[in-house]
């Protein structure tokens, strides 16, 4: 029988001690961590190195849809207000790459605006001629939109009643412009519409309480012999 060499023995001496090394670090590990302990540390180590949250979606739209079917109910259908708000129109097409650009503006316009005196709508122009019901509203007060994107302030005129009722184009911006200069424009439009809100409210109170007298013989008898 051969005796194994020198070399043989210290080669098996060394994986012996190897083996044993390992099992002693991995024996304590296996029996303190268990199999809970090593799933909590898997995800605790996926959650450090997995990617944040994303954010938060965009707030609901404040933009209306305007189309040729409602923009009359939009722009004058306000039963519940004396005076009907101002409305901000933004003109646009999908293709179009300026008015994605202006679009944010739009909607922190909306979002800041009051309802009751301001409302901001949008208007797909796609595939729509010069006579869409809308932009012929707009025509008959002087207003052509001929480029994208475009920015229409109206506000409906309170002197007129009917089937027909009209409107008046305060301003009207073509191109890109900031939130300051749309701002800036509309100022002087919610200025008055405040002042002839507050004038009708005042109307309104003193209407309060009048008494209508009809000129009838008895009246006339009534009031002349009151002691005022």
């Amino acid at each position: 029988m051969m005796m194994p060499s020198f070399r043989s023995t210290l080669i098996l001496a060394m994986l012996a001690l190897l083996l044993d090394t390992t099992q002693a670090f991995l024996a304590p590990t296996a029996t303190v961590v268990g199999k809970a302990s090593w799933v909590r540390l898997y995800q605790s180590t996926v959650t450090a190195e997995s990617p944040p949250p994303p954010t938060k979606p965009f707030v609901a739209d404040a933009v209306l849809d305007m189309t040729d079917d409602n923009f009359s109910q939009i722009i004058f259908d306000h039963p519940d207000q004396t005076l009907p708000p101002l409305v901000l129109v933004d003109f646009y097409a999908p293709w179009c790459g300026p008015c994605r650009l202006i679009e944010p503006i739009v909607q922190q316009l909306a979002r800041a605006a009051r309802p009751e005196e301001l409302t901001v709508c949008r208007y797909n122009t796609d595939g729509l001629g010069s006579l869409a019901p809308f932009k012929m509203q707009l025509a008959m007060e002087g207003c052509v939109v001929r480029a994208l994107p475009a920015l229409v302030l109206l506000r409906a005129d309170p002197t007129t009643t009917g089937p027909e009722p009209s409107l008046t184009v305060l301003e009207h911006w073509t191109g890109l412009h900031s939130r300051e200069v749309i701002e800036e424009g509309m100022a002087p439009h919610l200025a008055a519409w405040r002042r002839d809100q507050g004038a009708s409210d005042n109307q309104n109170k003193n209407n309060k309480g009048f008494l209508h007298m009809t000129s009838e013989p008895e009246d006339d008898y009534m009031l002349s012999h009151l002691n005022c």
